[in-house]
């Protein structure tokens, strides 16, 4: 459909009146609308009776006055829904225009207008009676919708730089986005005076203006340049229209500005809070580290590790942060390991050994009330889980095991086997690697696995690297 046929209202008409007739099969149909504040009834459009041209005895009687307590339309107008009449002729009151064209069987369905007089759609049959089933109401009603939104559509914009709607002229001068009509060469037709101001230019200047935006030139967020040099972000929405009788194109522009400065507001907040959240957990680190001097450094370590990793393995970067958050805590249970034990040399008992083992728990238990952005209690309660369900504490197994735990496991193990512990010295990281890789699928995720012995393998990794002054998150 071209542009011309689009608002060519009269078109349109003939397009509704035929379909009506076709699918409620019927005779004669017509549009009638109310004029004079409602005292005048006019048959704007109508369909010839029967394939022939109306007589012209009722040329004259097809705009009468009106009274909504007057026929079938004045019935369907007054109840607003249809009304359906086997024989007009019989109709009380009918309207003397209807009833001049010899119309029987009529179904009247009301089109309801925000921008325009109350209209009526009126099918009928002249040649015999006709039973009207709901199936033809509701095709009738579905025409009548669309027709009253070509109705609305057109009286929009039908009449150059006015708007008929004297409502709709006020919403559309008063309105605090941009609107603007530009040609297919996106020269600008009419703005409202918001537009004037995002612009920066008057109507005059504004009129003919090679603005180059129209509904094919791209939507949403984009930089619009004024005359001061000054760049103004704004939203575009955009659709296809006529504008005195020629395509055109309606913008609405939204000045994205005052949003702008307050996305850059949040984000300067949401950084302030999140170095303090880094710098919180950090803390809490040392703490653990200040009570065993022999792992020193081990979850800084971890966290650096295990970050690299979650990088490597391409993950989102929410999830690397919360890994290397994860990482830098997960042994925060060891607070309430007695001191001794930590430090202890030697081999330790059972007793002892299954003391440390509640580090998970207890760790998991300090920090499960406070509300992360990030799964950290069960990275700090899974990290000793194993895939064969051979871990602590709770026998995990698989994908029971969340991602970020999966991946603490393999940076913990490959940092305490590369590191010193009371009870041992370092194993150094060839026996801490093909652990790992011993392990890969049983103990231990491979693709992880596979990531890790690629950063030090092939990528060059050192143990060395890991220990970074201060934080890597705090540094980008």
């Amino acid at each position: 459909m071209t542009h011309e046929q689009t608002f060519n209202l009269d078109t349109l008409a003939e397009q509704a009146l035929n379909a009506a007739m076709r699918l409620t099969d019927t005779e004669f149909a017509a549009i009638a609308v109310l004029t004079n504040n409602g005292t005048q009834l006019v048959y704007r459009w109508l369909s010839p009776l029967a394939g022939q041209p109306l007589p012209a005895v009722t040329r004259a009687q097809l705009c009468q006055p009106f009274d909504h307590q007057l026929g079938v339309t004045g019935e369907a107008l007054r109840r607003q829904t249809y009304v359906i009449t086997e024989d007009y002729q019989q109709f009380p009151q009918p309207l003397i225009a209807l009833a001049a064209l010899g119309v029987r069987s009529v179904l009247a369905y009301p089109i309801n207008c925000d921008r325009y007089n109350t209209a009526i759609f009126v099918v009928a049959t002249c040649s015999r009676t006709h039973q009207f089933s709901a199936a033809h109401i509701q095709f009738l009603a579905t025409i009548a919708r669309q027709f009253a939104i070509a109705l609305d559509h057109y009286h929009l914009l039908a009449n150059g730089n006015t708007v008929a709607h004297p409502q709709l002229a006020h919403l559309i001068q008063h309105n605090a986005d941009a609107i603007l009509v530009t040609d297919d060469d996106g020269c600008v037709q009419f703005a409202n005076p918001a537009a004037q101001t995002l612009l920066g230019r008057t109507l005059a200047e504004l009129t003919d203006f090679p603005l180059g935006l129209t509904s094919h030139t791209g939507r949403g967020e984009l930089d619009l340049h004024r005359p001061d040099g000054q760049r103004v972000p704004i939203e575009l929405r955009a659709t296809v229209t006529t504008w005195n009788g020629q395509p055109a194109h309606v913008l609405t522009l939204r000045d994205l500005t005052q949003r702008r400065r307050r996305e850059d507001a949040y984000r300067a907040t949401a950084d302030r809070l999140r170095t303090a959240l880094v710098q919180t957990l950090d803390a809490m680190s040392r703490t653990v580290e200040t009570r065993d001097p022999y792992t020193a450094g081990h979850q800084r370590r971890v966290a650096a590790l295990a970050r690299l990793l979650a990088i490597e393995l391409g993950l989102p970067i929410d999830t690397v942060e919360g890994i290397y958050m994860g990482g830098i805590i997960h042994d925060i249970g060891k607070l309430y390991v007695p001191e001794q034990i930590l430090t202890r040399p030697g081999r330790l008992s059972e007793i002892e050994y299954l003391l440390i083992k509640t580090h998970c728990t207890v760790g998991r238990d300090i920090i499960a009330g406070i509300p992360y952005p990030w799964p950290l209690a069960a990275m700090v309660h899974q990290h000793h889980e194993r895939l064969n369900g051979s871990g602590y504490p709770q026998g995990l197994q698989g994908e029971q095991i969340i991602l970020e735990a999966r991946v603490l496991a393999v940076a913990d193990v490959v940092d305490a086997m590369s590191s010193r512990r009371p009870y041992r010295e370092a194993r150094g990281l060839v026996s801490a690697l093909f652990e790992i890789e011993r392990g890969s699928g049983n103990h231990y995720d491979p693709d992880i696995v596979t990531a890790c012995i690629r950063l030090f393998n092939q990528q060059g990794l050192q143990v060395a690297d890991l220990e970074i002054p201060g934080n890597p998150l705090l540094a980008e």
